[in-house]
């Protein structure tokens, strides 16, 4: 069920020697992200190794908390590979915002782990934190560099 979340796009972006991304599927949010509205992305296969998979969250700087839960599910060929909650920090010990500033917005990535990319992986991300209705997310990737 979509409450308030409205999903603006999908991006997908190829490596950069700017953005250092081999691959990055991001989807940008407008409004509030509510607990009941997982956001569901696709990485494609076609590698022959494992990567590093990051999940990288862009928040403005008026963003209620020093941190975000993050519930996930990475699933690969239908089988579960990785569940879990992360908390992923965005500020320092100085109460400072971390991570690269994007035109007023903060972009902080964390690495969930490292995957096999011979086929594509599934990801689905809720956000697990203290309100039902979350403000000040605008925008969830994830992505292998």
């Amino acid at each position: 069920m979509m409450k308030t979340l409205a999903f603006l796009m999908v991006i997908v972006m190829a490596c950069t020697p700017s953005n250092g991304w081999e691959t990055l599927e991001e989807i940008t949010i407008r409004g509030t992200w509510n607990h009941e509205d997982p956001l569901r992305l696709t990485l494609k296969g076609g590698k022959e190794e494992e990567e590093d998979l990051y999940f990288t969250v862009t928040h403005t700087p008026d963003f209620g908390y020093e941190n975000i839960y993050l519930k996930y599910v990475i699933r690969q060929s239908g089988n579960i590979l990785k569940e879990n909650v992360a908390s992923i920090l965005f500020m320092d010990d100085q109460g400072s915002w971390i991570g690269e500033n994007k035109g007023g917005n903060y972009a902080v990535t964390k690495k969930i782990g490292s995957f096999d990319m011979t086929k594509p992986l599934s990801i689905e991300v809720q956000q697990y934190g203290r309100k039902e209705d979350l403000e000040g997310v605008v925008a969830i990737g994830v992505g292998v560099r």
